[in-house]
């Protein structure tokens, strides 16, 4: 079996590799076969920012919302994506802050592809701020 998670030491540095599937981790491997490189300038960088509301909610009080990437990510690579759910029931009531962020409870379900990612919330017609990050060396 490959080893694919690095996650300590590396040439003299602590870091975390992830590398594509079939690859080592652990030996020198271009980046086209790692998907995650701690040292990478890229990785982390925000490449889009917004803000969104879900739907209305369904049976279950729960809403959803998706947002289309304005470029795909290339095939395989899945970005880090932040969702901070809002207090209110629009964009203006309220900014992020530090609580909205600890209440994980507010955020039902988050899936992310290379096209788009999809955010589901306790309630209807709820507020967040979105980050995406790059996740690819």
């Amino acid at each position: 079996m490959t080893r694919r998670v690095l996650l300590g030491a590396f040439n003299g540095r602590q870091v975390l590799r992830i590398s594509m599937p079939g690859y080592d981790v652990t030996s020198n491997l271009a980046p086209e076969f790692l998907s995650f490189d701690s040292e990478s300038e890229q990785v982390g960088t925000v490449r889009w920012a917004g803000d969104g509301v879900t739907g209305s909610a369904n049976s279950a009080g729960i809403s959803q919302a998706t947002i289309t990437f304005p470029t795909p990510f290339s095939s395989g690579v899945i970005p880090i994506v932040y969702v901070f759910s809002r207090r209110g029931t629009s964009i203006t009531d309220s900014l992020p802050c530090i609580w909205d962020v600890l209440r994980t409870d507010e955020i039902k379900n988050l899936s992310v592809t290379n096209a788009n990612f999809n955010v589901a919330l306790n309630g209807g017609n709820r507020p967040f701020t979105y980050y995406v990050l790059h996740n690819k060396v």
